[in-house]
């Protein structure tokens, strides 16, 4: 389950309105902006799982596959930047060359990224 010492200002989250960004965060709650409306509410959230789809709409490009240990790994690349995943559903960043970290969910991938290169994601 998410916790809200895991989120910043600007991550995505699902909620009952759809996906929404993240805008405020008090010990209340956090208030976020759905995509439908435009519009500030309370909301309860959790987390968006990392799909390709959404690898695509944050920038990522799919630049083929590669072979490790025998098995065949999709590659997605933002700059210097690598995820790699088997099924499309789990993915494992390449932080620097070898150094590998597990991501699931949107808002993982987002903190990660900005903290290696000191840069937001955004939605394109």
């Amino acid at each position: 389950m998410m916790k809200t010492k895991e989120l910043r200002i600007g991550n995505w989250i699902n909620t009952i309105e759809g996906h929404a960004q993240v805008k405020a965060m008090s010990e209340k709650g956090l208030m976020a902006t759905p995509i439908m409306d435009g519009g500030d509410l309370l909301v309860w959230a959790k987390p968006i799982p990392l799909t390709e789809g959404w690898l695509l709409k944050l920038g990522f490009y799919r630049q083929g596959s590669v072979m490790f240990l025998g098995v065949r790994y999709q590659r997605y690349t933002l700059g210097r930047n690598s995820l790699y995943s088997i099924d499309g559903k789990s993915f494992i960043y390449d932080v620097n060359d070898h150094d590998l970290c597990e991501i699931n969910y949107v808002h993982q991938l987002q903190n990660l990224y900005f903290a290696l290169t000191n840069t937001e994601l955004t939605i394109s």
